[in-house]
């Protein structure tokens, strides 16, 4: 995996930069999340009516581990759930800009990568 340099925002220097280029593996990350969460809450509301006190810290481990080969499964549903969004963020916030950053909502075009590409290694 190719490791990426996000350059801070050239306005108000926040690491909040949303490129257009990077849309699709954090959607992925998202609708990933979002399966997970979905499955978990299924699991934990079942789970819950039979419990009466807290679980001791790290002891919900085991239903994540029950939980994760659903994901695994689910994983056409999730790349498609990200290609839609990517395009959804694509289309109507970036439009013809290359980035928007997420603290002050400047659009810009990309920046020449090759400035700071050196700085990453």
């Amino acid at each position: 995996m190719q490791r990426t340099c996000t350059p801070p925002c050239a306005a108000c220097g926040a690491h909040t930069l949303l490129r257009k280029k990077d849309l699709y593996p954090i959607t992925l990350a998202a609708a990933l999340l979002d399966s997970t969460l979905r499955h978990l809450k299924t699991h934990a509301v079942a789970d819950f009516s039979q419990r009466e006190e807290p679980t001791a810290p790290w002891s919900q481990l085991s239903v994540l581990n029950d939980v994760m080969p659903v994901v695994c499964r689910d994983i056409g549903q999730c790349q498609q759930q990200a290609t839609d969004l990517a395009t959804l963020i694509e289309r109507n916030w970036l439009g013809d800009f290359d980035q928007l950053c997420l603290s002050c909502g400047i659009m810009e075009f990309d920046q020449d990568d090759t400035e700071g590409a050196e700085s990453c290694s």
